[in-house]
This record gives C-alpha cells, sequence and structure tokens, in this order.
C-alpha cells in the first residue's frame, strides 16, 4: 500500500491574507484619520466686538476648553475639535468617556459636511496666530474672520 499525500491546508493562507488585509485597513484608517493640529496646541484669545472675551484651550487628546466672559457673566464649555484638510471641527463632547459617541460625531461632520450651516476654514496658522474663516452659506458666502492670538503660559 502507498502512504496517502497529505491534503495541503488551505486555511492557513486564509488567515494569512485575512491578516495582511486586516493590516492594511488599520494602516489606512490610521493615516487618513481626522486628527489634532500640533499647531493649534495650547491656550487661544480672541474678542468679539467690543465686550465679549473668549478664550480656547486645545488639548491633545482633541478636547477644546471654550471660556467665555461678557460683562460679569462667564461660561465654560467643552467640545471635541479636529482638523481635517483646510477645515476646523468643533463638535459638542458627547461625553467624556464614550469614545465611539464622539468618532461617530467625528466622522458624522465630516462626511456631511454640506450639512454643516456653519463652516470653518484654516486661512493661517502661525506660531503667536491664527487665522479662522466662518462661512456662512447662503446667497452671498458671508464669512468672518477670527484671529486667534496665543496666550502666554
Amino acid at each position: 500500500m502507498t502512504a496517502e499525500t497529505a491534503k495541503p491546508n488551505r486555511k492557513r493562507w486564509r488567515w494569512i491574507i485575512a491578516g495582511v488585509l486586516l493590516f492594511v485597513v488599520a494602516l489606512a484608517t490610521a493615516w487618513y484619520w481626522p486628527g489634532v493640529d500640533q499647531r493649534f496646541l495650547g491656550t487661544w484669545s480672541f474678542s468679539i466686538g467690543p465686550t465679549i472675551s473668549v478664550r480656547w484651550t486645545f488639548h491633545d487628546d482633541g478636547r477644546l476648553d471654550i471660556w467665555r466672559k461678557s460683562g460679569a457673566l462667564e461660561d465654560t464649555t467643552h467640545e471635541r475639535w479636529f482638523v481635517s484638510g483646510r477645515r476646523f471641527y468643533h463638535v459638542p463632547d458627547q461625553s467624556r468617556r464614550d469614545h465611539v459617541v464622539n468618532s461617530v460625531a467625528r466622522w458624522w461632520a465630516i462626511l456631511n459636511d454640506r450639512a454643516i450651516p456653519l463652516k470653518i476654514v484654516i486661512d493661517e496658522v502661525g506660531a503667536d496666530r491664527i487665522r479662522l474663516r466662518q462661512v456662512f452659506p447662503g446667497p452671498f458666502d458671508e464669512s468672518h474672520v477670527m484671529t486667534l492670538t496665543r496666550v502666554a503660559e
């Protein structure tokens, strides 16, 4: 009698191909993932008219602390921020612990860019100054320029 030759193990190749595909998808996701721009990190201030002072503090984990003062009234809110291309986004912080909800909100903002009524375009980023332009869509595409100056820490 002759010994039967072993059948080739095709399942191993399937696992290798699945692993390589998973690695490529993970690498592409990490590469194209919108993230924080290191040039924005720190505390920046600007004014809205003669009476309202605003201070934005950008953190490297994507948190944005917004402090506003108008006369005797002070207000602080927390949001998430990220940059994609020449667009600056800040979305409400759904939950500090729920990263899945924040990630979905981030991708929803990018994918539905046309549905967002207020668009913020990055005009200039320097060491001591950031110039953002808020674009209000409409018949005239009005825009408002915000110039942020770095606060010495």
